[in-house]
């Protein structure tokens, strides 16, 4: 058996702050484990901007809709960020869907006038 001094046990003479004594922090792994709510975000973070990624790569191929390009790299950034800077990440996810949207916006509406203006010129 171990007592809580040995340095195999995982605990350490260390003791924080307001701790009651004789209370040790529990062990650690050292792999840096996240708790199961933190996991699930992080999860959930990842997820999103894989989808964010995908549907902005998908927007430039499918309907040249440049803006997919600056939405995408906001994406794949938010991926690369997604277990190190969780707000960070979430943040670039949502300027990505941002972008998308802005977008979409502006191609309505440049293809809009564009119609209009064929149809004036048909007559």
């Amino acid at each position: 058996m171990t007592s809580p001094h040995d340095p195999q046990s995982g605990y350490s003479d260390y003791q924080p702050y307001g701790a009651p004594y004789g209370r040790q922090p529990p062990p650690t792994s050292g792999h840096g484990h996240l708790p199961p709510a933190v996991q699930r975000t992080v999860e959930n973070t990842r997820t999103q901007a894989i989808v964010a990624l995908a549907v902005n790569f998908i927007s430039v191929a499918s309907c040249c809709n440049v803006f997919g390009l600056v939405g995408g790299i906001l994406a794949w950034r938010a991926l690369s960020k997604a277990t190190t800077d969780l707000p960070g990440a979430k943040s670039l996810t949502k300027w990505s869907w941002i972008v998308f949207g802005t977008g979409f916006a502006i191609m309505a509406v440049v293809m809009g006038i564009a119609i209009a203006v064929d149809t004036r010129n048909g007559d």
